[in-house]
C-alpha cells in the first residue's frame, strides 16, 4: 500500500497490490472500495478540490489518465503517449504531462483538461515538465524551449520566463500568496529560489545540495539543505535540525 492521499472530506485514496495489480483503492469511513480493477498499473491518485480523483494508468508501456467522479471513471487521454503528473487546480482544472511518440524528436508536453477538452499549453519542440497551479491559476512549468531548463508561467494567454538563467532549473512550487519557489543550479551547486512576481532571489545562497521546497500556509518554505531541514521565513534561513551525523528529507508541512 503506497501514496496515499487525503480528500477534504476525510476520504483516503492510496495504491495497492492486494488483488495481485497496483490498483487505486478508496477508504471512506472504513469502507475499502477498488475504484479502477483493472489489468492496468494505477498510481499517483490525487484529488481535486471538488472531491473528483484524478491518477495514471500504465498498461502496454503506455500511461494515461483517469478521472474518478466518485460513481464513474472517465479516460481523460486517448493518444498514444504517456500521460502522466497529474494536478489539480483550485477551480478544477487538471494539467499532467503527455510523452508523444508519434512525433520526432519525442517531445514532453504540459495539457490542461477542463472537465470537457484537452489544451496543449504553448505548443514546442521543446520538453515541458514538472506543471504547477498557482491559487489564482497561473501554471508554472519547466520547460528548456530556451535551451536550458527554465520556469516559465502561463496565465492563459501571455508565456513568460522567470528564472532566464544558464542553470537548471526544476520544481517549481507556489505560496498561498503567489510566491513561486524553485529549485536552480549547475552540477552538485543546487540553491531555492523564490520569484515574488517581480524579481528572482536565491534564497539559500549555500554550498550544501539545497532542493524539495514546499511552502506552509502561512508563508514559511522549507526545503531540504546537505543532510539538514532549513526553514525560511521570509529573511532568515534557519537550520532546524543541526544533526551532523544523520540525514533528514522530504519536509511536509501539517495543512489544518
Amino acid at each position: 500500500d503506497l501514496y496515499p492521499a487525503w480528500n477534504g472530506d476525510g476520504r483516503l485514496a492510496f495504491v495497492s497490490d492486494r488483488d495481485g495489480n497496483d490498483e487505486i483503492y478508496v477508504w471512506d469511513s472504513g469502507v475499502l472500495t477498488n475504484i479502477s480493477q483493472s489489468t492496468a498499473r494505477e498510481y499517483d491518485p490525487v484529488w481535486s478540490e471538488d472531491g473528483r480523483l484524478a491518477f495514471e494508468a500504465w498498461k502496454n508501456l503506455g500511461g494515461v489518465i483517469y478521472v474518478w467522479n466518485g460513481d464513474t471513471l472517465s479516460k481523460i487521454s486517448q493518444m498514444i503517449a504517456d500521460d502522466y503528473g497529474p494536478f489539480w487546480s483550485r477551480d478544477g482544472r487538471l494539467a499532467f504531462v503527455r510523452k508523444r511518440y508519434n512525433s520526432l524528436p519525442f517531445t514532453k508536453d504540459v495539457y490542461i483538461w477542463d472537465g470537457a477538452t484537452l489544451t496543449h499549453v504553448a505548443p514546442s519542440e521543446a520538453e515541458d515538465l514538472y506543471p504547477a497551479w498557482s491559487i489564482d491559476g497561473r501554471l508554472a512549468f519547466v520547460s528548456s524551449r530556451n535551451g536550458y531548463s527554465d520556469i516559465y508561467i502561463w496565465d492563459g494567454i501571455t508565456l513568460t520566463n522567470i528564472s532566464q538563467s544558464e542553470a537548471s532549473d526544476f520544481a517549481p512550487t507556489w505560496s498561498e500568496d503567489g510566491r513561486l519557489a524553485f529549485e536552480s543550479g549547475q552540477d552538485d551547486n543546487l540553491d531555492i529560489y523564490v520569484w515574488d512576481g517581480i524579481a528572482v532571489t536565491n534564497i539559500s545562497q549555500s554550498e550544501t545540495y539545497d532542493h524539495f521546497p514546499t511552502w506552509s500556509k502561512d508563508g514559511r518554505l522549507a526545503f531540504v539543505s546537505g543532510s539538514d531541514i532549513s526553514i525560511w521565513d521570509g529573511v532568515t534561513v534557519t537550520n532546524i535540525t543541526q544533526s551532523p551525523n544523520s540525514s533528514e528529507t522530504f519536509p511536509q508541512w501539517w495543512t489544518p
